[in-house]
């Protein structure tokens, strides 16, 4: 299931009994902060969720190892990126 940005189908419990949740965020501060606070939101709703990891979408490397750390920290686990390519836009 594809869900549109936002915390509404965690909150609303609409998005239960989930085998993987891939949280995709880009490096914009909002984004990153966002997909913590889903990390954080379904651990405390007691959601039904299997394994939930972390997608980067348009970051560049030092980013990339910065919220790598950070996410691990949270018990979240980065597992794949997509790189930022200069010149194309976003």
């Amino acid at each position: 299931m594809d869900n549109e940005a936002g915390l509404e189908h965690l909150s609303r419990c609409t998005t239960q009994d989930v085998d993987v949740l891939l949280i995709v965020s880009n490096m914009r501060a909002a984004s990153v902060q966002a997909a913590f606070r889903i990390h954080e939101l379904s651990k405390r709703l007691a959601l039904r969720i299997g394994k939930q990891f972390l997608v980067l979408s348009d970051f560049d490397d030092d980013a990339a190892v910065r919220i790598k750390a950070e996410a691990q920290g949270m018990g979240l686990q980065l597992v794949g990126s997509v790189p930022l390519i200069p010149g194309c836009a976003n």
